[in-house]
């Protein structure tokens, strides 16, 4: 009994072995002749992980990741919002864009090359995974991870218009799901149904709004009859649709 608790200890401690010599932790720096080091900002750490899995598998270097409270390295690749100069810069680069001042609600993402570091500047939190994945397809997987002095590239849009076109991919991918299960004229079906229920709704609520009277009415044909007037009733129906919608 004692020798197969043994053999199973020693077993343990071999696999405990193996494994830590393969695994790396998301800040672990190691040896690479690439030159570049990742800076991130010190509260984010995962999407970074991602740029490194590509440039790994793309040029076999696992490259170190710090944070920007560390000291400067000679070549940085710098995401997202950090105390780094070239983030300031690449920032000023993408909002004196003509293209991104054009909207109302502008967003969008630089990438650049400053001094020998590249910098991955994205506007909002919501585009980061574009940002990102954008810097991966179009120049960590490319042959050769070259940025001419001074390279500069942006895209700007509209952020609604951004955040539509996300949803409408989604809904899609729900759609294509029900059709798959119950026919496509059972997802055009509810294509249609669900097409009822955007902006238009909580417009048409809101009218039904008195300010001066605090309260709903119940529907519009109430609202333009004079002598009635908004209710408890309506108010708490009004409130309860808004809150679960």
């Amino acid at each position: 009994m004692k020798k197969r608790f043994w053999i199973l200890g020693l077993m343990a401690a071999l696999c405990v072995l193996a494994l830590s010599s393969c695994l790396v932790t998301p800040d672990e720096p190691s040896d690479n002749d690439s030159g570049y080091t990742i800076i991130r900002a010190a509260g984010d750490k995962n999407t970074m992980l991602s740029v490194r899995e590509a440039y790994y598998n793309k040029y076999g270097v696992m490259l170190g990741i710090y944070t920007d409270e560390d000291a400067d390295f000679n070549n940085e690749i710098v995401m997202g919002e950090t105390n780094r100069d070239i983030t300031d810069y690449a920032e000023s680069v993408l909002k004196n864009d003509h293209s991104y001042k054009s909207f109302d609600d502008p967003a969008g993402f630089v990438i650049c090359e400053r001094d020998g570091s590249i910098a991955v500047w994205w506007s909002h939190d919501y585009i980061e995974e574009l940002a990102i994945k954008y810097f991966i397809d179009e120049y960590v997987s490319k042959t050769g991870f070259e940025f001419s002095e001074g390279f500069v590239y942006t895209d700007a849009f509209s952020l609604s218009a951004y955040k539509k076109s996300c949803e409408a991919e989604i809904e899609d991918g729900y759609y294509e799901k029900i059709a798959a299960g119950l026919g496509q004229d059972a997802a055009d079906a509810l294509r249609n149904l669900y097409s009822l229920y955007d902006e238009r709704l909580y417009k048409w609520e809101a009218s039904l709004y008195d300010p001066g009277i605090g309260g709903y009415y119940f529907s519009n044909s109430a609202l333009e009859n004079e002598g009635y007037l908004p209710d408890l009733e309506s108010t708490v129906q009004a409130l309860r649709f808004i809150a679960q919608s």
